[in-house]
């Protein structure tokens, strides 16, 4: 109800899945918080850490409603590192996540993000469709990101009428087309996301996931795929 019109394409590549996307209490007045993680690996490897990014975020969000999301990413990289006991010498897993951070204020119409991989997609309403990229790192791993490489929060205003959109690499990384080995690909998503920007969040949905599938074909599905 936080949204005019709100839908998620999510389908885990096996039953479960590494992809997870997650909005903050609605108990909680004034701004909220929206993320989207895509977690190493699929199957249940993945489900297992998606479902530690989720409670993470629970973690992180629990008290404080409007926290920066370029320190909520920091503070999810801490809780993914050291959950997975990454952060001591000798760990036998090097596992993380890529992950996108929405503070949205509906009364003054902005968005504040930061990502770690993943970007988003702003779509005005005077049909102009801009993608907004995240910091090139990714959370929770052995190694730690270094300085130049942290997440940074950018803010964005927005006006009835415009529409947000996330997708993970699962979407764009899709082998198909005439020849059977062509990603799928930001520019084809991007051209579908424009021609239908004055459409509502299912219809837009629904028209990415049948020339998604179209464009698949009879090609294996390589990851979970995620569009929010």
């Amino acid at each position: 109800d936080r949204f005019a019109s709100f839908s998620a394409l999510w389908e885990p590549r096996d039953t479960i899945g590494g992809d997870v996307y997650w909005l903050s209490s609605s108990e909680q007045s004034g701004s909220f918080a929206l993320a989207v993680a895509d977690c190493t690996g699929h199957g249940v490897p993945g489900a297992m850490l998606s479902l530690l990014v989720s409670s993470s975020l629970e973690r992180i969000y629990a008290h404080d409603s409007a926290q920066d999301p370029a320190e909520a990413l920091l503070l999810l990289d801490h809780y993914v590192r050291s959950g997975l006991n990454q952060d001591r010498p000798g760990s036998e897993s090097d596992d993380g996540c890529d992950a996108i951070l929405l503070q949205i204020d509906p009364h003054q119409k902005k968005v504040a993000f930061a990502g770690a991989k993943l970007g988003l997609f702003h779509l005005q309403s005077s049909g102009e469709v801009m993608r907004l990229g995240g910091a090139r790192c990714s959370l929770g791993y052995q190694t730690q990101i270094a300085p130049k490489d942290r997440p940074v929060t950018q803010e964005i205003e927005y006006a009835p009428g415009d529409v947000f959109a996330i997708a993970t690499d699962g979407v764009t990384d899709q082998i198909g087309g005439p020849t059977g080995r062509v990603s799928y690909g930001y520019r084809r998503l991007e051209a579908i996301l424009k021609a239908r920007s004055h459409e509502s969040a299912q219809e837009i949905t629904k028209a990415v996931r049948e020339d998604f599938t179209q464009w698949q074909g009879s090609q294996i599905r390589r990851d979970d795929i995620t569009l929010v």
